[in-house]
């Protein structure tokens, strides 16, 4: 810390407020946002409203289903082409969990979703 920082007259816990929560500011992109704030005033719903059930979605994707079968090591691989296959795998069972999701949800709702869903894969594929 630098010499020329003061705090001499700073008062401890000024700002503290027990059992305060803490509101994680969420930055979306153009593109996501146009069609959250759409999707919301078809709606008729607050964005945040529209933002809490696509992540209450997405969590749920994650939660459903089971673990991975083990890699196939009858065949001598390297361990990089081992990561690369468990990383296919976990993908293909998210992008089959969304299409289970998607028969569950009205025909507006499947739209954005899908689009979220190649914002997600573009994104993964830019790694």
């Amino acid at each position: 810390m630098r010499k020329e920082y003061d705090f001499s007259t700073g008062e401890r816990g000024k700002f503290y407020r027990r059992g305060a929560e803490l509101n994680i500011p969420v930055y979306l992109e153009p593109d996501v946002a146009k069609a959250v704030r759409e999707r919301a005033r078809k709606k008729d719903a607050s964005i945040g409203v529209v933002v809490n059930e696509w992540l209450r979605k997405d969590i749920q994707l994650f939660h459903e289903g089971h673990e991975p079968p083990p890699p196939n090591l009858s065949k001598r691989r390297s361990t990089e082409e081992l990561v690369l296959d468990e990383v296919s795998e976990k993908e293909l069972r998210f992008f089959e969990k969304v299409r289970r999701l998607t028969n569950q949800i009205d025909d507006k709702d499947r739209q954005l979703l899908r689009q979220l869903v190649l914002y997600m894969a573009q994104k993964l594929a830019s790694r």
